[in-house]
């Protein structure tokens, strides 16, 4: 199931597998596609190979998933730090 597969992604992540990672995560959301955890995750995942529009993408989805959910604002505000878009980043924080 989708938890299954974050948990499994979450150890390849902390392996420095993050290749592997993301296989897990992005399986994980063809079962569940709205799991605001797997969107995190894989934007997670996504930031560490540099492919911040991408992160981007995945946490302002589960923002919207899950409007609620600190985490994604957090993550959203960071990639706008690495991308030095100062007053979107006061914003997602």
């Amino acid at each position: 199931d989708a938890v299954s597969l974050n948990i499994s992604g979450d150890r390849l992540f902390d392996q420095g597998r993050l290749t592997e990672a993301v296989a897990e995560y992005e399986r994980a959301l063809i079962l569940c596609p709205e799991e605001t955890n797997v969107l995190n995750s894989l934007g997670v995942s996504y930031g560490h190979l540099g492919q911040m529009d991408r992160a981007m993408r995945l946490f302002e989805r589960a923002q919207k998933t899950a409007p609620d959910d600190f985490m994604a604002y957090y993550n959203l505000g960071c990639i706008y730090l690495i991308e030095e878009k100062y007053e979107e980043a006061i914003q997602a924080f």
